[in-house]
């Protein structure tokens, strides 16, 4: 996924860790549309036509998580 967001969350597990890097390479922290897209993709595999159009069309709105 890309939703021009941090990269430690953009690969899961396998995603660099923040502790890695200093501060500076990330002082605003994830945005919503990327804890969005974690939420709806974590754990899909299978998708029709109608539930790819739901999940690219919800309308839920999380706040941050940094």
């Amino acid at each position: 996924m890309n939703t021009n967001d941090w990269p430690y969350s953009a690969a899961g597990d396998s995603s660099p860790k923040r502790e890695h890097f200093p501060r500076y390479m990330d002082t605003a922290g994830e945005n919503p549309r990327g804890v969005h897209a974690t939420l709806l993709l974590t754990g899909q595999k299978d998708f029709t036509q109608s539930s790819l159009n739901a999940t690219a069309f919800d309308s839920y709105c999380p706040h941050s998580r940094s």
